[in-house]
């Protein structure tokens, strides 16, 4: 951090109940301790009103006071940044405020309103700007865009911790792109809420950018969709926008063509931007806007030819990765400007099962000079999303001084106080995407990872975990357990709620889970008890994860994958052959049965996973472009005594139908063939059908595979079989194969004889189930009855 003059400190050392956020450029401490005012004035009169409400929620607003905060509004700059900037004199008798503009005097206020937070403060100046000039959120995601309520929540969180950008890209809004719709104006209601959310966003110092996306449908031959371009901008100005970009991402084809982005958008800059007043520089996000996509010379036509005055977005070495000082040096090279980088995290739409609440860490310190703006594309939970942007708005603002690990402990008290604690502890343990197609992955649990790590490895090698370690363990499982159902049970918050309250459920389970398991590996509680325990979390985790799923656009959930489900379950084994040990003398059986798999001879593509979603086995909607060379495959494969009914393949490639074929197998893909029947092929979606297969059939797998001698380019925008409705895998040998994952459901009244060797008897043999289950032991075998209720019946010990 630069050193202003002799006796300026750095701003990480302001008085702990001083600390601001963003962090400062440059504080001098005056040391004049002094007790914090209740009530304040302005001067001049006509101060800023949106500045002068900052500090009215926080004082009482007299005309006359001791404590008098005073504005000298200077000659503006030819600086973007600085316009932004702003010095404060904090005395005994009030505070002095030197700024720009409106913004500078914003920003200024909220620094006033944390330097005030305590009943003392401590004299100081502070010279302070941003480092990036613009600092914010895309809201660029895949899935349920955000609502109006929460967009205008953002707004003011980005307000109060100076955040001046939000771009207006949901990929779901027809009249943004990805549609034809994109050349036809907002409805009159739709576009009375946009122009509600324009004048909320300029009210806290927010640059509303709106986003067009026409590369999936626009027509080069004439000039008509350019035109259109900017016809739509006009409808959005008269909205009160006034900031714009056009989206070309995620497309192929004739949309990709450089030479054609280059000519619409220098055509709407010189006939748009620069006709207009106060309207901000044109945005482009390119078709390849990583480094791991810039084939050919596609870059260098837009470097070369775009208008020097139109930035440029990135998201770096590849889709989701930290932005290094090597990446930005590389793009802003080949660019021939700086880019503005759009950082996909905390998105999560290639993995929906998992909250990123973790810390904003990875990207260079040194960036800040080499941006021309920031954006993080967030999650689909806007209110959750806030954690981290936190630590995003103090990396933007100073990066020189960022403290990733600082910045995320302080976020909970200033964004959630009410919830600060529990969220605190719940925000640990959900912060990592889980195994995706990215291989993208994020630091979590670091707090119990050392004890975690030890007591596996003693686990692991049939030892008891140090006593210390399985004390931090398993008091960090209370404290999940308690703050899982504190979020679980407080609705103050609807938006929150709404956010995180399945998973909080879930987490609220996953502690009592750890809890029990912790306690049978110490020998404090049985380990039939324990594992009783285990499997009842996993028929919660399933009941949630369909309530979830049920919702739109959303998928099963998962908490805590990095570290706390891997130990759970490794307990959970370790106590399972340790109960067949004392129940039989021998270990379990290995494993017999098998999830739902997706299979493939493409190694870049082996980490996907399918998911089951009612009636549906399928892959998540994975955006990004694949290619598949000649002989390469794709499939699912469906776990044993389950029959798919029909096969359904949206491809995203016109030519898909032509170039290969869908194939299906009764053996799991040992053998495959092929069916007749291959409805709606051809279209220019590649979809792909085999209908009306029945379970008799036997078919448990299908796979797409490119028979041609071509490469042929996929997306997989719909990759799925249909099983029957509520059918599971349900196999009588399912309760005799030693894998607790497998299970035999047991319909209500009914009654099952197991066949086992003799002796039987309740010493030597346990049954593991869920629910209402009368056990009677024969000479030869097992009888299992149901109550009034269908039980679960995992496994028979003997």
């Amino acid at each position: 951090m630069t050193l202003a003059c002799a006796g300026t400190l750095l701003a990480d050392v302001l008085p702990e109940s001083m600390r601001v956020y963003p962090t400062p450029r440059e504080v001098t401490l005056t040391n004049t301790v002094c007790e914090t005012p209740k009530s304040i004035a302005f001067s001049p009169a006509n101060f800023d009103p949106a500045s002068k409400a900052v500090l009215a929620k926080q004082f009482k607003i007299e005309k006359q006071a001791k404590f008098v905060i005073t504005w000298t509004n200077t000659p503006s700059v030819n600086d973007a940044l600085h316009q932004q900037g702003y010095t404060l004199e904090l005395t005994p008798n009030g505070a002095h405020i030197t700024a720009h503009t409106d913004t500078g005097l914003f920003y200024a206020a909220q620094t006033l309103r944390q330097l005030l937070a305590s009943d003392k403060y401590t004299t100081l100046t502070m010279n302070d700007w941003p480092a990036v000039p613009f600092r914010g959120t895309v809201e660029g995601f895949y899935g349920q865009p955000w609502s109006f309520e929460a967009r205008k929540s953002q707004f003011r969180f980005y307000g109060k911790w100076k955040l001046n950008a939000y771009i207006y890209g949901p990929k779901d809004d027809p009249f943004h792109g990805f549609s034809k719709r994109w050349r036809e104006p907002y409805p009159p209601a739709e576009a009375k809420r946009l122009a509600e959310l324009v004048k909320v966003a300029h009210q806290n110092k927010v640059n509303f950018v709106w986003a067009v996306h026409p590369g999936r449908d626009i027509h080069w031959n004439t000039d008509a969709d350019i035109k259109a371009c900017v016809k739509k901008f006009e409808h959005m100005y008269a909205l009160g926008v006034r900031s714009f970009a056009v989206f070309f991402d995620d497309i192929g084809g004739e949309g990709a063509r450089a030479e054609k982005q280059v000519e619409l958008l220098n055509y709407v800059n010189r006939n748009f931007v620069h006709t207009h007043k106060e309207v901000n520089p044109l945005l482009l996000c390119p078709t390849q806007y990583n480094q791991a996509w810039s084939q050919g010379n596609y870059l260098d036509i837009l470097g070369k030819g775009l208008d020097p005055d139109i930035m440029v977005m990135w998201t770096g070495r590849s889709v989701c990765t930290d932005i290094t000082k090597e990446s930005m040096e590389w793009i802003n090279k080949r660019l021939g400007r700086k880019a503005y980088i759009w950082w996909n995290w905390p998105v999560s739409d290639y993995c929906r099962s998992n909250l990123l609440m973790g810390k904003a860490y990875g990207n260079s310190r040194e960036n800040g000079p080499l941006y021309a703006g920031f954006v993080s594309n967030p999650m689909d939970k806007p209110e959750a999303s806030k954690i981290p942007l936190f630590g995003v708005a103090d990396y933007t603002w100073n990066p020189e001084a960022y403290d990733a690990d600082r910045a995320w402990a302080d976020s909970f008290a200033r964004v959630f106080p009410k919830q600060a604690d529990a969220l605190h502890t719940f925000a640990m343990h959900n912060a990592d995407q889980g195994q995706n197609v990215h291989k993208y992955r994020r630091e979590e649990s670091e707090n119990i990872k050392a004890p975690l790590l030890k007591a596996a490895e003693a686990i692991s090698q049939g030892q008891a975990p140090a006593a210390e370690d399985a004390k931090a363990i398993t008091e960090e499982f209370a404290r999940i357990e308690a703050s899982g159902k504190a979020l679980r049970e407080d609705k103050a918050n609807a938006l929150l709620y709404t956010d995180i309250a399945d998973w909080a459920d879930l987490f609220a389970r996953l502690g009592t889970t750890g809890v029990a398991l912790n306690e049978a590996i110490a020998g404090k509680v049985p380990a039939e008890t324990a594992l009783k325990t285990l499997l009842a979390y996993r028929a919660d985790h399933a009941a949630i994860s369909a309530r979830h799923a049920a919702k739109p656009f959303q998928t099963p959930i998962d908490t805590g994958t990095l570290l706390l489900t891997p130990y759970v379950n490794l307990c959970g084994a370790s106590l399972y052959n340790k109960l067949w040990m004392d129940t039989t003398g021998k270990p379990a059986p290995k494993n017999a049965t098998q999830a739902y798999e997706f299979i493939t001879n493409v190694d870049s593509l082996r980490t996907l996973v399918p998911t089951r979603q009612g009636p549906y086995v399928m892959l998540p909607k994975i955006h990004e472009p694949k290619v598949l060379q000649p002989g390469q495959w794709v499939g699912l494969r469906l776990p044993q005594g389950l029959n798919a009914t029909w096969v359904h393949f949206i491809l995203d490639a016109k030519d898909a139908h032509t170039r290969g074929r869908v194939q299906l197998s009764r053996d799991g893909g040992k053998t495959w063939g092929e069916r007749a029947i291959v409805a709606r092929a051809g279209g220019k979606d590649g979809e792909m059908e085999v209908r009306h297969i029945k379970e008799t059939d036997g078919i448990n797998a299908a796979r797409y595979i490119n028979i041609s001698g071509e490469p042929i380019t996929i997306t997989f925008k719909l990759f799925k079989l249909d099983v029957p409705k509520d059918a599971t895998a349900n196999i009588v040998a399912s309760m005799t194969d030693g894998d607790l994952n497998s299970s035999y459901t047991l319909p209500a009244g009914a009654t099952i004889t197991v066949p086992l060797s003799a002796p039987v008897t309740a010493e030597n043999t346990k049954v593991l189930a869920i629910g209402d289950v009368k056990v009677t032991y024969t000479a030869t075998g097992i009888r299992l009855t149901a109550g009034f209720k269908k039980a679960k019946v995992y496994e028979i010990i003997h």
